[in-house]
């Protein structure tokens, strides 16, 4: 059995629009889950926006399994200060970017 929280951040990241803005999901979310608290939206908010923010490491790790339990379980147990800076890992995938755009912004301002 999940805590609360955890258990409302997964219930929102599975029923994401990849077409819409994540706040709107979680503004959609909350008003359909009267049930959180400001202590328990604020963890479900900055963790998902963390976990949205940092998706292309979390899936490198997570490899095939991509899960969003098994996102979260790898985002609650990554340490990112040492990952950011191991150069095995990839600089595009260190920086959480698409390679496609990583590369544009490299060509254009490096």
């Amino acid at each position: 059995m999940l805590p609360f929280r955890e258990y409302h951040l997964l219930q929102l990241l599975d029923q994401l629009d990849p077409r819409a803005p994540f706040d709107l999901s979680i503004s959609q979310y909350f008003r359909q889950n009267k049930s959180l608290g400001s202590k328990d939206r604020k963890f479900v908010a900055e963790t998902g926006y963390s976990m949205i923010r940092w998706l292309g490491l979390i899936d490198f790790f997570v490899g095939k399994f991509k899960t969003w339990e098994n996102r979260l379980n790898c985002f609650q147990n990554l340490d990112f200060e040492k990952q950011l800076k191991d150069t095995s890992i990839p600089l595009h995938i260190r920086a959480s970017f698409p390679k496609f755009l990583f590369s544009k912004f490299v060509e254009n301002f490096w």
